[in-house]
């Protein structure tokens, strides 16, 4: 799976979910590859790294990237997912409402649902 599918699979989870996701351009996208909107819980950046071959964990700088980047966007929430690890620093530098998605949080949800769309499209 490339980088461009998994930010297409995190864009149609959170559709399917109720939320309201928009991807940002790509290129200079300021950190953020994805925008999504709840009516309860408001507007959250999202940051999605792909590393599952490279086995490269998400550093502290990443992190604060993200943080700073929602501002851009005018969001209140933050959300990182990756197909890798964060590192310890990381996590203990993740400020509250920032949620950290590693690959056991894709596996657990994302490549679930997946393969249940999957299914769903082949039996219509």
């Amino acid at each position: 799976m490339s980088w461009r599918e998994v930010e297409r699979l995190c864009f149609l989870y959170y559709k399917s979910k109720g939320y309201k996701p928009e991807l940002t351009k790509q290129g200079a996208d300021g950190g953020i590859d994805l925008i999504y909107y709840h009516p309860q819980d408001g507007k959250t950046a999202v940051q999605i790294k792909h590393y599952i071959r490279s086995q490269k964990e998400i550093s502290v700088s990443l992190i604060r990237e993200l943080d700073g980047s929602k501002r851009n966007y005018g969001c209140v929430f933050s959300e990182f997912i990756t197909t890798s690890t964060f590192t310890n620093p990381a996590v203990a530098q993740a400020p509250r409402g920032m949620n950290l998605r590693d690959i056991h949080w894709f596996n657990r949800e994302i490549i679930p649902w997946m393969k249940k769309e999957t299914q769903k499209r082949k039996l219509a």
